[in-house]
């Protein structure tokens, strides 16, 4: 007897047009699976979906990291496992959890895969699994989105478009209870650590520590900033004296003051590639929170 099998598919993402659809329903049925397709309508469907299920149940999601996070909301009540597959323009999940970025060989891949159980990030209560930023990172991931551009250049474009106007701001923290300050570019919280399709921003965050990574960058030049972005694809931008990273379990913004009035107006945080909160805020971890079904822990790149 075929084992049933959620596949559901944002049909906005790069693989969810009918075509790509049917060729990963076929891949899973070959593979045994009963499968069940749903195609979201709406943002929110994917979380109400998944919300909806079962801890007996699995889902293939095909889609970016903002649809992989919002079913991860939903797995966060219903217990459903998820099977991350790429679909967006940075897929940066998938990378983190070592799943192949070409889709038919991450689908034929999933009899291979196992599952874990890992933390998610909470902003205000609502659920994210990779990194959650603002600053600098809120108006270039905001260019981003609008952008048509596809994979590292969108983002890559998207941050030059920021830095042309951009001016320090200062933010006012409250990390694990105690109040702090910082002027600079930008306070970046990360569970996966990875974002802007392959940048790691968090280089040492582990997805099932029970905590989450700061990282604030202080207030430099523009041209040092500049000369600094291609390390952030590597990680070893952690070792400039002007970053400063720590793991925490809460992270409280208060306030932004000061730099470009545009920038400030338009500056939310944004998590998994999506605005989802405003300040004041609060960032906090949920251990164990969601069951996903990957690539073994060893092969993860």
């Amino acid at each position: 007897m075929a084992s049933p099998l959620h596949l559901l598919v944002n049909p906005l993402s790069r693989h969810g047009g009918e075509k790509r659809r049917a060729l990963v329903e076929r891949m899973l049925r070959t593979q045994g699976h009963e499968v069940r397709t749903h195609v979201t309508t709406a943002p929110g469907d994917a979380e109400t979906y998944v919300g909806g299920l079962s801890e007996q149940d699995r889902v293939a999601v095909v889609g970016g990291d903002g649809t992989i996070a919002e079913a991860a909301r939903g797995a966060v009540r219903s217990g459903a496992a998820l099977i991350p597959l790429p679909g967006g323009r940075g897929n940066d999940l998938c990378r983190y959890f070592g799943v192949h970025l070409d889709l038919p060989k991450a689908v034929l891949a999933i009899p291979t895969y196992v599952e874990r159980r890992v933390d998610a990030g909470a902003v205000d209560g609502r659920v994210f699994l990779g990194v959650a930023t603002i600053g600098f990172d809120s108006i270039a991931n905001d260019n981003a989105n609008s952008s048509r551009l596809r994979g590292q250049v969108v983002y890559a474009a998207g941050a030059l478009r920021a830095l042309a106007r951009w001016k320090p701001v200062t933010f006012g923290l409250v990390v694990d209870g105690q109040p702090r300050e910082v002027h600079g570019w930008s306070v970046v919280v990360g569970n996966t650590g990875r974002y802007g399709g392959g940048m790691r921003i968090c280089p040492d965050a582990e997805v099932d520590d029970g905590l989450l990574d700061l990282v604030t960058i202080a207030d430099g030049s523009k041209l040092e900033f500049l000369r600094s972005l291609p390390s952030v694809f590597d990680g070893t931008h952690v070792d400039n004296p002007r970053v400063r990273t720590e793991r925490v379990r809460t992270v409280r913004i208060e306030s932004i003051d000061g730099g470009n009035r545009a920038h400030r107006r338009r500056m939310a945080m944004f998590a998994d590639g999506d605005r989802i909160a405003d300040v004041p805020l609060e960032v906090g971890v949920l251990p164990g929170a969601v069951r996903l079904i990957v690539p073994h822990p060893r092969k993860a790149r």
